[in-house]
């Protein structure tokens, strides 16, 4: 008897730590994660892809894992019925579900920083980094179905079948389209036939040899060919921009003049790969703390500066003073605080003052090559955030660098409003030894010019500019209302010639104040008064 009770002890504890040790292995074990599959599609239309999300069980709601910055709100329709979406994040009103589905077409080409899509030629270029859903609920294949078609990414160059093709490492962009557009030999996928084939390949050795040039300078490995899409809207008029992603340059050409092969169409376009291929190279602003309106000077400063750099390295001298780089930034922004200026309408604006926030770097350390070794520092894999920097980091390094007030004067400029702070930044500089001035004229010509583009942007959806000439103010502004002109020749407004700033501005100031029509005398006579409301 008393052997039983042994074993019933004995055995009967063994049995009890297995019952608990599996009870412990089972609660602790994860649920499985749902599997979607999304299936990408061109658009018959080829202006665009269709997206479906298929889960292998029931779903009513997921996140995405990227945040888009309103790109989804811009470019993305949803074709499933009773289903929402808002920001970043789907909702099915009518319970679970086992598909859901969109359509990605955007209705102009946006192009404040990366756009999620675009349309090149007779296919898309799009990023997939946007596709993927919240990797913490679910588990996701991305597959492309467009027989025929090419798919190319950083680890794809495939001609499809008729088979869907998985994309195995989906990041950054992805072109989908016509074989026919492809160079292979070359880092450029062309989007027209039209371009001139040495143009063509001038502009894919020129990005090679830039981005090994930023490579060196800044201690970086490539660890990606660089690639171009290059894409042309011949019916517009004439001008350029565009967006990069990790190692891949998207650039939208308007106008016929670029399919030309001149040095004026070369010398722009050169200049403008320089300034790209620094964003392949150096990085980027990416973290829970700086929005684009808070960070994108630094980075669009640093592309303008480190190109002007380049350039430098040659015969010809492409260096600019300070005072300038004060004057440019004074005459676009006037009393605005930088932070709080229009994006993308302003989209100019980031590099002309950024560069000169950066550029004052290397004098207040008095060390010419401080922003090189500053920037190196702040790319390397063991710094805070690897590639991916920070506006709070960049004062760090220089305040340990040895300056304490570049942090101060730069707060003047990005979140200080009116004109006062130009002398206040003036006279910061002047007390380490960098000579900058500043006049009363150009602070009033500076917003007088301010309050005319808020007007021009309040009654003008597409491209806009204006200059001088003389006593002449020329505004180019289609696809306006309120009774702008395609061009219109300013000689007065409200009653004052164009030369006397002081006065208009002070009218034009009131009138705003009041919701009222502000006029302007033209140079055939006649006259405009556009409705002022800001």
């Amino acid at each position: 008897m008393k052997l039983i009770q042994i074993l019933v002890r004995v055995f009967g504890g063994f049995l009890l730590l297995i019952v608990f040790g599996c009870a412990s292995n089972f609660a602790t074990s994860p649920a499985s994660q749902t599997h979607i599959s999304a299936i990408i599609e061109p658009l018959p239309s080829a202006n665009g892809i269709s997206l479906s999300y298929q889960f292998d069980q029931p779903v009513d709601n997921f996140s995405f894992q990227h945040k888009a910055r309103g790109i989804r709100k811009i470019a993305w329709t949803v074709q499933t019925p009773n289903v929402e979406l808002i920001d970043d994040a789907v909702r099915s009103l009518s319970g679970p579900l086992n598909q859901i589905a969109f359509s990605i077409r955007p209705e102009n080409q946006w192009f404040d920083g990366d756009p999620g899509l675009v349309v090149l030629g007779n296919g898309v270029v799009f990023d997939m980094d946007y596709i993927l859903v919240d990797e913490n609920s679910f588990s996701t294949s991305i597959f492309v179905n467009a027989p025929e078609a090419t798919l190319i990414s950083n680890s794809l160059d495939v001609a499809l079948s008729s088979e869907p093709h998985e994309i195995v490492n989906p990041k950054g962009f992805a072109y989908l389209g016509d074989s026919n557009l492809v160079e292979r030999n070359l880092s450029t996928i062309v989007a027209a036939r039209e371009f001139e084939a040495p143009l063509v390949s001038l502009l894919d050795s020129l990005l090679v040899d830039i981005t090994n040039y930023y490579a060196n300078l800044l201690s970086r490995e490539i660890t990606h060919q660089p690639k171009i899409f290059l894409f042309i809207e011949e019916d517009q008029p004439l001008g350029f921009k565009g967006f990069v992603n990790g190692n891949i340059a998207a650039i939208h050409l308007q106008g016929k003049p670029w399919l030309e092969y001149n040095d004026r169409a070369l010398n722009q376009l050169a200049n403008y790969i320089q300034h790209e291929a620094f964003h392949m190279v150096g990085g980027r602003l990416e973290n829970d703390v700086d929005t684009r309106q808070r960070s994108v000077w630094l980075t669009e400063g640093a592309a303008e500066y480190f190109s002007r750099k380049l350039n430098s390295e040659g015969s010809i001298d492409y260096s600019v003073s300070i005072q300038t780089l004060f004057d440019r930034c004074l005459a676009l922004i006037a009393s605005q605080p930088l932070t709080k200026m229009e994006l993308p309408t302003e989209a100019r604006i980031p590099p002309i003052c950024g560069e000169f926030l950066v550029s004052i770097v290397p004098l207040l350390l008095d060390d010419p090559e401080s922003l090189t070794s500053i920037w190196s520092e702040m790319l390397k894999p063991g710094s805070r955030h690897g590639t991916k920097l920070s506006v709070s980091e960049f004062y760090e390094v220089v305040e340990r660098r040895g300056d304490k007030r570049y942090e101060g004067i730069a707060a003047l400029l990005l979140n200080t409003p009116g004109l006062a702070r130009w002398q206040k930044i003036a006279e910061a500089l002047n007390d380490v030894g960098v000579e900058i001035s500043v006049t009363r004229e150009q602070l009033t010509t500076a917003e007088g010019t301010r309050l005319i583009h808020k007007l021009l942007a309040q009654h003008c959806r597409g491209p806009r500019a204006f200059r001088t000439e003389g006593s002449v103010l020329i505004m180019i502004t289609p696809d306006c209302s309120g009774g702008f002109h395609d061009e219109a020749r300013v000689i007065e407004i409200e009653s004052h010639p164009l030369a006397n700033v002081a006065a208009w501005v002070e009218q034009f100031t009131l009138r705003c104040s009041r919701n009222e029509s502000v006029r302007f005398l033209l140079q055939d006579g006649s006259e405009i008064s556009p409705q002022c409301s800001y």
